[in-house]
């Protein structure tokens, strides 16, 4: 909220990527954040919000306590799922999701994949139902790697387009993009 209104980027990072980086031994790599804090703070500023309103989510939890931490359970779990940060070194592009219970460590050589593709947009329209009912409004970008033997999706909610410094993340999808273009065939979609 704060570099929204400031135009100043809030440079989040999440150091369990940079942990998980080192115990597997890589030292020298470009990191590209995907982190859940976004989605922490949002959900922070609109219950500060919503206690000025109306008692909002506070009340709610008071009012029906099982309801909220089961609704806040699933909104977890989306965005855990959906948090996928990515980093390069060398001829190698890794994904990271340290969030429970997704955890993923994926290395993908580049001589391997045949094509990346950067889009945000959703196959499935009940995906996205389920998404704008339960009340996720967050962009749902995506890095899709096609190689020899298959297609694998890795979604990266937190990871954005370039917007002129107000990020959540120094290194965005655009910069992304640009990087991985010097090593594979890379689709944008996003313009």
């Amino acid at each position: 909220m704060l570099e929204m209104m400031t135009g100043v980027s809030m440079r989040l990072t999440d150091k369990r990527v940079d942990r998980k980086l080192k115990r597997k031994g890589y030292k020298n790599y470009e990191v590209f954040y995907s982190p859940i804090k976004c989605w922490t703070l949002i959900i922070f500023a609109l219950s500060i919000q919503s206690i000025f309103v109306y008692g909002g989510v506070f009340y709610l939890m008071y009012v029906f306590p099982l309801y909220s931490f089961l609704y806040l359970f699933i909104l977890y779990l989306i965005v855990a799922r959906l948090n996928n940060s990515f980093a390069v070194e060398g001829n190698k592009l890794l994904i990271i999701n340290r969030n429970f219970p997704f955890y993923t460590f994926k290395v993908y050589e580049f001589e391997e994949i045949e094509i990346i593709k950067i889009d945000k947009t959703i196959k499935s329209s009940w995906l996205e139902m389920i998404l704008f009912l339960l009340g996720f409004a967050c962009s749902t970008n995506y890095v899709e790697i096609k190689d020899s033997i298959q297609t694998k999706r890795f979604y990266c909610a937190g990871l954005e387009k370039d917007c002129y410094d107000e990020n959540w993340t120094e290194a965005t999808l655009d910069d992304l993009h640009f990087f991985l273009d010097k090593h594979s065939k890379v689709i944008f979609y996003l313009d």
